[in-house]
């Protein structure tokens, strides 16, 4: 009986110490693992902002058209309204890049262990010819 106290008690002990460490690292595999998820999500608004942007018409605004697109996307995947979104035009026609910028702020769901605050996406697509 007393051989079982013993290995009782030891196996308390090791739970002990291997139960916070165990902890942690399941809350970095969660939160990292939405962190990816919500960057891909980012990534792919300002890639389709960015195609929309530069398949637009000359007649209209490729800018304002990007950034409509990534804040609808954005939105529409990660359901914030906080985040920012920057368009701008770079070159000289017929080499006119379009180069689609966002920023969004991540806030980790457990937080037990240190994950990133923000996540930042950009990409430069050349207008097409219309």
């Amino acid at each position: 009986m007393h051989l079982f106290s013993r290995r009782r008690a030891s196996y308390t002990i090791e739970t002990g110490l291997v139960l916070p460490v165990l902890t942690i690292v399941l809350s970095g595999v969660l939160d990292y693992g939405l962190f990816f998820n919500q960057h891909i999500a980012v990534t792919t608004a300002v890639r389709e902002g960015a195609r929309i942007g530069s398949t637009t018409a000359f007649t209209s605004n490729p800018v304002t058209a990007a950034v409509i697109e990534t804040e609808a996307r954005i939105e529409g995947a990660l359901g914030t309204t906080s985040y920012t979104v920057t368009a701008e035009l770079v070159g000289i026609a017929p080499n006119t890049i379009l180069r689609v910028h966002a920023s969004v702020p991540f806030t980790p769901y457990i937080g037990i262990a240190s994950a990133p605050t923000s996540m930042e996406a950009e990409l430069e697509m050349r207008l097409e010819d219309q």
